[in-house]
């Protein structure tokens, strides 16, 4: 959801030519950012201990892999 909504206001950004829309842009990125941290990895390390270390240290945060490599494959 979040790279969604900063994909629609880059969109608008452009597609307006907006500088003041660039700019909040970043500013929301800088606080999606801050509320994953802060809030959201740690409730999922509290709700998965086990799991979370595994999963946080195999999935980008932001954007998906490009390759293949470390991904499973035996469908577990």
């Amino acid at each position: 959801m979040y790279l969604a909504v900063l994909l629609i206001i880059a969109g608008w950004g452009i597609g307006y030519a907006s500088p003041l829309l660039l700019g909040y842009l970043f500013f929301a990125a800088a606080v999606f950012h801050m509320r994953i941290i802060t809030h959201e990895e740690p409730w999922l390390a509290s709700q998965f201990p086990r799991q979370w270390p595994d999963y946080a240290n195999g999935v980008a945060r932001w954007l998906p892999a490009l390759s293949l490599k470390g991904r499973a494959t035996t469908g577990k």
